[in-house]
């Protein structure tokens, strides 16, 4: 196992390669921001060096096959010298990955436009804002990165607006619809060249499936010596299932909607849990339904398995697997199919390479 890391300028320039690093760790994990830590030798590099926003990519050698790691690269944000308790001196770089680019911009349009109030499949509906905001559709100076086409996978159609909101957490938000609605449905920002971005969309899971009944099957648990601390559990506490929503106007004309879900408010005589969800940017029926939907989902009860995914001879990170794939946990005798949602790594001079893999499933 061998790590390189290509540096680049915010432009895609080449500045070298980085082989001789004391630590590296780098986190992914699905619809979110990812980061990156790298330390270095304090000989081998200058202050000025160093400017926001230069791209590392991270390559791993395994089986003599060097691979770009979880197709992202990661934008210089902080760094700093400094020195240990035994006097050696360092320098420590911190990035993070392509999905920061989503939580770089807002929603630029005011409610009613037809860029803040959509209605269609929530997977089209991203890349339709994404184009808008950081697309080809976007004034110059926002461009930042391409979209991938629409295929149209992210369930059935909804209305949703998000005036001025940032944008990072409107995907976010349409992933939760889409998964109250059935359809598992994450977004990534993937390099598909130095300096160069492409926004995606993935239904059921972002990389393979390997479940029970994919005919390619991948089974973790704890009689296969690839599973550790394994949680499977009911919870409920934070439940809400009956939303009133309310929108524009004021007082008794203010416009309000109700959602709820009869099959969890009937699980207990006792279970009508309530929650008041303020939408007043929104003026229509549809789009208020779509916040409380949103809500039903945010604090739906959820049956959740979980665990640490470990390295054995036939269950190898980057050779059996991969980030965002699909696995099927066995523990406590019920069989999950559990998405390979979090991946981090840390490789330093003395522990070698340390994985650490999560899983969460739900039934």
């Amino acid at each position: 196992m061998r790590y390189e890391i290509d540096w680049f300028t915010d432009a895609g320039v080449k500045l070298g390669v980085i082989q001789a690093f004391t630590s590296l760790e780098y986190v992914r994990t699905e619809n979110t921001i990812g980061s990156m830590v790298l330390t270095i030798p304090r000989e081998l590099m200058r202050y000025e060096d160093f400017a926001v926003g230069q791209l590392f990519e991270i390559w791993r050698e395994k089986h003599g096959s060097l691979e770009l790691q979880n197709d992202t690269a990661y934008f210089l944000q902080d760094w700093q010298f400094y020195t240990d308790k035994d006097g050696r001196e360092y320098i420590q770089l911190y990035a993070t990955d392509a999905n920061w680019l989503l939580d770089s911009a807002i929603v630029w349009a005011y409610a009613g436009s037809s860029q803040a109030e959509k209605t269609g499949k929530p997977d089209d509906m991203m890349k339709a804002i994404v184009r808008e905001q950081l697309g080809d559709l976007a004034i110059v100076e926002r461009r930042k990165l391409t979209v991938q086409n629409n295929v149209g996978a992210g369930g059935a159609s909804i209305t949703k607006a998000f005036a001025y909101r940032n944008v990072l957490t409107v995907l976010q938000e349409l992933a939760d619809v889409a998964n109250e609605n059935g359809v598992y449905l994450v977004f990534d920002v993937v390099r598909t060249a130095p300096a160069s971005f492409e926004f995606r969309t993935y239904a059921g899971q972002r990389g393979t499936d390997h479940s029970r009944t994919s005919g390619d099957p991948r089974l973790v648990g704890k009689q296969y010596g690839n599973l550790a601390e394994a949680s499977f559990g009911a919870f409920h506490s934070d439940e809400r299932n009956w939303v009133l929503v309310a929108g524009k106007g004021e007082e008794n004309a203010r416009l309000t909607v109700q959602r709820y879900n009869t099959s969890r408010i009937g699980s207990s005589k006792w279970n009508r849990r309530e929650y008041f969800k303020d939408s007043r940017d929104n003026d229509t029926t549809a789009a208020l339904q779509a916040d409380g939907d949103e809500v039903l989902n945010d604090y739906k009860p959820k049956q959740i398995l979980t665990g640490r995914l470990l390295d054995t001879p036939g269950m190898q990170f980057g050779v059996h697997y991969q980030f965002g794939d699909v696995v099927t946990a066995q523990a406590f005798g019920y069989n999950v199919d559990c998405h390979i949602s979090s991946i981090r790594v840390k490789v330093d001079q003395d522990n070698g390479e340390q994985i650490d893999v999560r899983l969460r499933g739900e039934l």
